[in-house]
């Protein structure tokens, strides 16, 4: 009875404090998510042990995660330099130039703010 007496006034408190436009956050607010570390860790394990009997899961050691980084980066090349292809046929069947966009996307080194210009907008007073 005195826990929710206390929560109570700490109601109260806040809502009087966000009516006056006062921070409402003091460091006993953040103690709750610190004692949730080990509910998380229990939950984590549960996890863990229900995967343990289960045969339809590949075993992922450093050998097979090798395997598998090398052919999702050889994907990933071979992806790009087909869009890479296909822009430039795009470009090759219209005629026009490419999208700003589709260039930045192309080689976006080719857009370097440059240090030492600076714009100055003037604007009249009306």
């Amino acid at each position: 009875k005195k826990k929710e007496e206390e929560e109570a006034a700490k109601s109260a408190a806040a809502q009087a404090a966000a009516e006056r436009g006062e921070y409402l956050w003091t460091a006993d607010d953040f103690d709750e998510i610190e004692e949730d570390e080990t509910r998380l860790e229990e939950q984590l394990e549960a996890e863990r042990e229900a995967l343990v009997g289960r045969t339809d899961l590949t075993p992922v050691n450093e050998e097979t995660f090798q395997a598998w980084w090398v052919k999702t980066r050889s994907d990933e090349a071979k992806a790009a330099e087909k869009a890479r292809k296909s822009m430039l046929k795009k470009f090759k069947q219209t005629g026009r130039g490419i999208s700003g966009r589709d260039l930045f996307t192309h080689d976006a080194s080719l857009f370097v703010d440059d240090d030492a210009a600076v714009a100055e907008i003037e604007r009249e007073d009306e």
